[in-house]
């Protein structure tokens, strides 16, 4: 996967640049943007599954949550913020049964794309949603919420689960 997103680096690295300088505010800030979008691409490179979509599109949300982040940070420039990491947790379903497990694969299935993907990473990769914003084009608050409703709609559905 490493060598596709290298591939993928070498073909569209210029066209990008080019692409965000406007955006971005200048051709140094869509340097950086697009170097840092690659680097999150290769952190996050087991997050990509050919079957749901294309390289590309997996990567434009990764670019646009880079570009998006860098105009956050850009605006927040010399003020701190606090983050409360108590609801960033991840959840891992490692001690589920298989039963378990595939019922929640079979639901998750169901979602489309975006929102199947940050519940794909969320509960059997066992990102955080802050991590899962890098990669899904979707709001931390957004995914947070999404994961939340679903919880609530597999205990709804089918009983008391594992989640409380």
């Amino acid at each position: 996967m490493k060598k596709k997103i290298e591939e993928h680096y070498r073909k569209k690295h210029k066209r990008l640049v080019i692409l965000l300088s406007n955006r971005a505010g200048g051709r140094q800030n869509a340097e950086d943007v697009v170097q840092n979008a690659f680097e999150l691409a290769i952190r996050y490179r087991y997050s990509y599954n050919p079957n749901l979509q294309p390289i590309d599109v997996w990567f434009n949300s990764i670019l646009n949550n880079a570009l998006r982040k860098f105009k956050t940070e850009e605006k927040r420039m010399g003020m701190s913020v606090e983050y409360n990491e108590e609801m960033d947790e991840a959840c891992p379903l490692l001690e589920w049964e298989d039963d378990m497990i595939n019922l929640i694969k079979w639901e998750v299935s169901k979602k489309k794309v975006p929102m199947r993907q940050a519940l794909y990473l969320y509960l059997f990769r066992g990102y955080k949603p802050r991590e899962i914003v890098q990669i899904v084009d979707m709001s931390n608050a957004y995914v947070r919420t999404s994961v939340k409703e679903f919880k609530q709609a597999m205990q709804k559905k089918y009983g008391e689960l594992v989640w409380t």
